[in-house]
């Protein structure tokens, strides 16, 4: 999201069944509710370094699993 013109991320309505970004709904990000379990997709990225090897995670999706009881 860094450097992304867009300042709140796209969120996914998985909570009847999580599947391509493409076939999902979107849900707006004020309507997210204390208690909603929410999965951060993140790819894990490795930079290789004198010791070793540097690794960092690059956001890519988010999705909306359960909606909190209300």
């Amino acid at each position: 999201m860094e450097g992304d013109d867009n300042p709140s991320p796209v969120i996914y309505d998985a909570t009847l069944r999580l599947r391509h970004e493409s076939l999902m709904d979107t849900v707006d990000v004020l309507t997210l509710a204390y208690g909603d379990v929410i999965m951060a997709d993140c790819l894990a990225v490795q930079d290789p370094n004198d010791g070793g090897w540097d690794v960092s995670f690059e956001y890519t999706s988010m999705a909306v699993i359960v909606k909190a009881p209300v």
